[in-house]
C-alpha cells in the first residue's frame, strides 16, 4: 500500500528512502513497472501543483544546516573487493574477436531455438544469451561441446536427451535439438601496463598503483553511500525533532488518501479487511494506530520538506532529478526517460523530493564513529529542541 506523500512517491519510482538504495538496473526495472501501470493515465494527467507550507500548517524546524548525524566510518576495501572491481573493468573492456575460434575465458553471446522433431519448443529460444566460455556451469556441457572451436557467425547444433522425470513437461523424455548461432565473441585484455595506461584515471603506471586507485574508488563510493544514508537520517531528525502545527483540512486530506489507498489495495488483491487482518496477523486497533502514525509522519514530512524548499529556494525541475540520478546511480537520465517514467500527477512530487535530497546530501554534517551513540551526547546538537507546543489533530 503506497503513502500519498512526496517521499513515498519517489520511493516507488526512483527507489529512495527507507526502501533502501537499489542498483541502477533495479531502479529502472521498478520504474518501468510503474510506467506500464500508469501510462494510459499519464497521457491525460496534468502536473499537480504542490501546496505551500503555510497551506499545510506551520513548523519550527531544527537548525538542519548544523544538526549532525552519526554514521559508521566506511571500512577499507578488501583485496577481494579490489580484485572483483578490476575483473569487472577488464570484462567491460573486452574487445570483439572475429579472426579466431572461441577459447576458454572468452565472453560469448549466442542465440538459439529448440525443436523436437522439427516442431519448435514453447519458450525454448533466446535471441541473446551471454556467458564466459569454459567457466564451470556457465552453460550445459552439450552447448559447450557444440560451439567448441566455432567462429562468430557460425551455426551449430546441440542435441540433448532429457530423462522422463526432468521436471519440465515439454522436455520430459524428449530428444531436443538446439539450433545455435554464435553472435559475438569477446576477449578480455590482460591486466598489464597497456591496459593500465589506457584506463587509469589517476595516471597509474603499475599494477600496485592501479590497485590503490581502485581502492580509493571503492572507498569514495562507500563514502557517497554513507552521505546518501546520512541525508535521510538528517531528514528523520528534522521530522522527529521539529515542532509542527498541522492544518486540519490538510490532515484530513492525507487521511482520506490513506484510506483510499487501503481500499484500492484491498480491491486489487480481492481481499476484505477481515482477511487482511488475518493474513498479516494484526488487529483493528493496531491498524488504526499505524494509520494515525503514518498520516502524522507524512504530514510532518510534507510540511518540513516544503518549508526547506521555500527557505533555500530549491529549484524543482527535471535538472533536480538528473542531479539526484547522477549522485545516487552514477549515470545519466534524460528528459525523455523522466517523462516516460513519471506521470503528470506525480512529476511535481518527484522533482520536489529530488531537489530536497540533493540539498540535504550537500549540507549534511556527518560525524563518523566506530559505534553509534545517542546524539544527545554530542553537545550543541542536543540543545536543538522542537517548539514546546505542537498541534496535530485529525
Amino acid at each position: 500500500m503506497k503513502k500519498q506523500i512526496i517521499f513515498a512517491a519517489f520511493c516507488a519510482t526512483l527507489v529512495l528512502s527507507a526502501c533502501g538504495k537499489k542498483t541502477e538496473e533495479e531502479a529502472v526495472a521498478e520504474s518501468t513497472a510503474v510506467e506500464t501501470e500508469t501510462m494510459t493515465e499519464a497521457e491525460t494527467e496534468e502536473e499537480k501543483e504542490l501546496p505551500t507550507s503555510k497551506e499545510m500548517g506551520t513548523c519550527a524546524l531544527i537548525d538542519y544546516t548544523k544538526a549532525a548525524v552519526q554514521e559508521q566510518k566506511p571500512a577499507e576495501p578488501t583485496d577481494e573487493e579490489i580484485d572483483e572491481r578490476i575483473n569487472l573493468k577488464l570484462a567491460e573492456a573486452a574487445g570483439d574477436i572475429t579472426t579466431r575460434a572461441i577459447e576458454d575465458g572468452d565472453h560469448v553471446t549466442i542465440s538459439y531455438y529448440a525443436t523436437i522433431g522439427n516442431v519448435p519448443v514453447d519458450n525454448g529460444s533466446s535471441t541473446e544469451y551471454s556467458f564466459i566460455y569454459g567457466e564451470d556451469d556457465a552453460i550445459r556441457a552439450e552447448f559447450a561441446e557444440a560451439i567448441a572451436d566455432a567462429f562468430v557467425g557460425e551455426e551449430r547444433e546441440a542435441v540433448i536427451v532429457y530423462p522422463e522425470n526432468y521436471g519440465i513437461t515439454e522436455l520430459n523424455g524428449n530428444t531436443v535439438t538446439y539450433h545455435i548461432t554464435v553472435k559475438a565473441v569477446m576477449e578480455e585484455p590482460e591486466l598489464d601496463d597497456t591496459f593500465i595506461s589506457e584506463h587509469s584515471e589517476t595516471g597509474a603506471s603499475t599494477i600496485a598503483e592501479y590497485m590503490d586507485e581502485i581502492r580509493q574508488e571503492l572507498l569514495s563510493e562507500a563514502e557517497d553511500e554513507i552521505r546518501y544514508q546520512a541525508a535521510y537520517d538528517l531528514l528523520d531528525r528534522i521530522i522527529n525533532e521539529s515542532g509542527f502545527s498541522i492544518d486540519g483540512d490538510f490532515l484530513r486530506e492525507i487521511y482520506d488518501d490513506y484510506d483510499a489507498d487501503l481500499e484500492e489495495w484491498l480491491e486489487e488483491n480481492a481481499m476484505t479487511i477481515e482477511e487482511y487482518m488475518k493474513q498479516y496477523n494484526t488487529t483493528e486497533e493496531a491498524m488504526e494506530k499505524d494509520r494515525e502514525d503514518t498520516v502524522l509522519e507524512n504530514a510532518r514530512y510534507l510540511i518540513a520538506a516544503k518549508k526547506i524548499q521555500e527557505e533555500q529556494n530549491l529549484v524543482l525541475d527535471n535538472e533536480a532529478i538528473k542531479e539526484y540520478w547522477q549522485k545516487v546511480y552514477k549515470s545519466e537520465i534524460t528528459d525523455t526517460m523522466i517523462e516516460e517514467m513519471f506521470d503528470g500527477e506525480s512529476i511535481a512530487e518527484i522533482r520536489a523530493t529530488a531537489a530536497l535530497m540533493n540539498y540535504l546530501m550537500d549540507i549534511v554534517n556527518i560525524q563518523y564513529v566506530n559505534e553509534i551513540f545517542e546524539l544527545e551526547d554530542l553537545g550543541p546538537v542536543a540543545e536543538l529542541q522542537p517548539v514546546e507546543e505542537t498541534q496535530e489533530s485529525e
